[in-house]
C-alpha cells in the first residue's frame, strides 16, 4: 500500500462521491477508474451488492432502491425518517391518511398541521413532510423512528424482508455517516 496526499478541492470532490457507509476512498477511487475505462486489470471489479427480496413487488423493488439510492445514504437519520415517510405518501396516498392522528405513546406523530401535534404534548417540533399535507413530530429516538416505521409498514403490507432493510437504513445514532476527517483518515494506496 501506498500513502498519497490530496488537495482539499480534490478530497472535497472525493467525499462527494462516497456511497453509504462502508465506501472508502480506495473504493470511490476505483469505481472513478472502472467508470472511465481506465482501470488495468490489477483493479478488480466487484459487483454492486443489491438486496431484493425473492418474490419481490413493484412497491418492493421501489422502497428498497429508495433505502439504497446514494442521496438517501447521504441522508442522517431525520431526513431518511422524511424520505421514507414522503415515499409512503406517494405510494400509499388512499391509505396514508389512516396514520392522521397515529400515537405511539400519548403524543400524536401525524396529523395534517402542526399545531394538533404541539398539542399533544411538549417538545414534539412538527414538521411538515415534504411533498404532502402531513405534518410529523420530529423530537423522536431513531429507535422510535423505526418502530413507527416497523408498524406504517406492517400496515402497508410490506413482506418482513423489505421491513428489515428499511428498518437497518436508520442508523442507531443520531450520527449517520462519519465526519469529514474521518472517511478517509488513514488512506493508503
Amino acid at each position: 500500500m501506498k500513502t498519497i496526499q490530496l488537495e482539499d478541492d480534490v478530497f472535497a470532490a472525493l467525499e462527494g462521491k462516497v456511497r453509504g457507509f462502508n465506501d472508502s476512498p480506495n473504493g470511490v477511487i476505483k469505481r472513478l477508474l472502472e467508470e472511465s475505462g481506465e482501470s488495468n486489470n490489477s483493479v478488480p471489479k466487484k459487483p454492486s451488492p443489491t438486496i431484493t427480496p425473492s418474490g419481490a413487488s413493484q412497491k418492493v423493488s421501489a422502497i428498497v432502491q429508495l433505502v439504497q439510492s446514494p442521496k438517501y445514504l447521504m441522508g442522517d437519520a431525520k431526513d431518511r425518517y422524511f424520505a421514507v415517510l414522503e415515499f409512503f405518501y406517494r405510494h400509499h396516498r388512499g391509505e396514508f391518511s389512516l396514520l392522521e392522528n397515529y400515537r405511539r405513546g400519548k403524543r400524536i406523530n401525524f396529523a395534517r398541521s402542526a399545531k394538533t401535534i404541539e398539542e399533544s404534548g411538549s417538545s414534539t417540533f412538527p414538521e411538515q413532510i415534504p411533498n404532502t399535507p402531513y405534518y410529523v413530530l420530529t423530537n423522536l429516538s431513531n429507535p422510535r423512528k423505526r418502530q413507527i416505521l416497523e408498524g406504517i409498514l406492517k400496515m402497508f403490507k410490506y413482506t418482513n424482508s423489505e421491513i428489515v432493510i428499511v428498518l437497518n437504513s436508520i442508523p442507531d445514532s443520531g450520527i449517520s455517516r462519519p465526519k469529514r476527517e474521518n472517511i478517509f483518515a488513514g488512506f493508503t494506496m
